[in-house]
């Protein structure tokens, strides 16, 4: 019996999130990389217009921008899809972070148990942003909010409980740097580290913030390693982020392939439109 096919290296989409404290250049150094995979740049900017602070600054590319007013999961998926449709090569999701806070404030006013009411609403939507994010046609930056993480600890010589820092928690669903090829970490202080990658390049390398272009090369090197992408390839991440009526307008270029190109797109072809069927159903 026969299972799957050879795993074969492909060129491939950036995912990359930068994490960081209030001040630390997460929006400027997302900017900065962008520049270096594509010409039509988004940004989706959920931080009150602080994207647009940066146009015309030097080294920033030319950028649409996107102000988002509610915030929440749903409204990230739309402007997703509208960006996937616009033709934007490169989105920056200026800050990931808010959607997850959105998610939390939603179930916080549903009331109830928070598991059998809350998070059963709730939880398909955060998972739906996720896969809107791992499938869209280009290459996405998301920045992420982080905040200091404290531990009490009794101190020895006094007997009282004390507070220590440990570190920084990312202000997102736990387990969200899985989702993301590379994770780079940003203080205030003008320091940057690489605290996940896929990149084997990447790896034990000591960086400063003046090296955020030097990585974009590095990982633009690294992800046009593989093999071009096929003209089945390209139709799969067309039918990955399909609206309805764009499922249905990409039939007859379907149809217009050879039956062995037809063939390997009809599992992608049905999951899609099962998906959509069931966004319908819950609206």
């Amino acid at each position: 019996m026969a299972f799957g096919t050879l795993a074969t290296r492909k060129n491939a989409r950036l995912r990359l999130a930068i994490s960081g404290t209030a001040g630390a250049g997460k929006t400027y150094s997302a900017l900065l990389l962008a520049k270096e995979f594509g010409s039509k740049i988004g940004v989706m900017d959920s931080e009150r217009g602080s994207a647009s602070k940066y146009a015309g600054a030097a080294g920033i590319p030319p950028f649409f921008v996107e102000e988002l007013e509610e915030k929440n999961v749903q409204e990230y998926l739309t402007k997703i899809k509208e960006a996937a449709e616009a033709g934007i090569d490169v989105l920056v999701i200026d800050s990931y972070s808010h959607s997850w806070l959105c998610a939390l404030e939603a179930v916080d006013k549903m009331g109830g148990s928070k598991f059998s009411n809350g998070w059963k609403v709730v939880s398909p939507l955060v998972s739906k942003l996720v896969d809107a994010v791992l499938s869209y046609p280009g290459h996405v930056i998301a920045t992420m909010r982080s905040k200091a993480d404290y531990v009490v600890e009794t101190d020895a010589k006094t007997g009282k409980s004390v507070p220590r820092k440990v570190g920084l928690a990312t202000v997102a669903r736990d387990g969200t740097d899985y989702e993301f090829d590379v994770m780079i970490d940003l203080t205030p202080e003008g320091g940057l580290s690489i605290s996940k990658t896929r990149c084997s390049a990447l790896n034990g390398q000591t960086y400063s913030r003046e090296d955020v272009p030097k990585i974009g090369k590095t990982l633009k090197a690294w992800l046009s390693e593989g093999a071009p992408l096929t003209a089945v390839d390209a139709m799969k991440e067309r039918i990955r982020s399909a609206s309805s009526e764009q499922l249905a307008a990409l039939v007859d270029e379907i149809k217009a392939l050879p039956a062995e190109d037809r063939a390997k797109l009809k599992d992608a072809y049905a999951a899609r439109k099962k998906h959509l069927a069931g966004e319908a159903d819950a609206e």
